[in-house]
This record gives structure tokens, sequence and C-alpha cells, in this order.
């Protein structure tokens, strides 16, 4: 009987931290702290790379070379696909995220870039 308990016990806590908002997860500022690519990459500073996200689907981003974008987003799967309507003419962007907590986000990009990133702040 003892064993049925700390299994359900262990099958509800799986059930909640898998239903988790993914939006509520990812809501915040964040700054990347590591950027890992096997192309080359140019010149940089991390601090110049930034994310925001609210909970209710939208975005901005800043990165090198003062580049800037935001609007909407949303989360499906392990994709985030992105709306940049600050450029009319972008198209939809999508990244692969790899880990997603209260502390961390992965994001692989298409080319394999892969952008390490914690909650603006934390000191990592």
């Amino acid at each position: 009987m003892r064993q049925f308990f700390v299994l359900s016990a262990l099958g509800i806590l799986g059930l909640l931290s898998c239903s988790q908002n993914p939006n509520a997860l990812i809501s915040g500022d964040w700054q990347v702290v590591s950027i890992t690519s096997d192309a080359p990459l140019p010149e940089y500073q991390l601090e110049d790379f930034q994310f925001s996200f609210t909970e209710d689907g939208q975005y901005s981003y800043t990165g090198n070379l003062y580049y800037r974008e935001a609007g909407s987003y949303y989360i499906q799967s392990s994709y985030l696909y992105t709306s940049d309507t600050l450029n009319e003419a972008a198209a939809e962007k999508v990244v692969q995220i790899i880990k997603l907590t209260k502390d961390s986000l992965f994001l692989r990009m298409a080319d394999e870039t892969l952008m390490k990133l914690a909650p603006k702040g934390s000191g990592d």
C-alpha cells in the first residue's frame, strides 16, 4: 500500500511538472550567457543579446550591431515561433527549445548555433 502511495504521488508530480504553461516559464527578461557554433561567429558582446517575453505572447529581441526585432510568439511542442512586426518583410522564424525552466533557456537555431540564456540580473 505504501508503494502505491509513493508511486501515485510521483505520478501526480510528474503530471504537474509536464503541464506547466510554457508561456509562464518563458515570460520575463533573458540575457544570453553563451553562444556556441561549429561555424565561425562574428565578434560580439554577450550583453548585446537580450530577449523579453510576455505571458500573453509578445516578445522583443536585441542582438549585435544594434539589431532589434519585436512582435508575437507562440510555443508549439519544443519549438518557439516568432513573427517580427518591426520589419514588415520578415518571415516567421522558428528555433528549437532544448531546455526551458524558470532559470534557464537553451535555444538551437537553424544553423545549429546554440544560445544559452539566464534570467536577466541573475548573475550567470
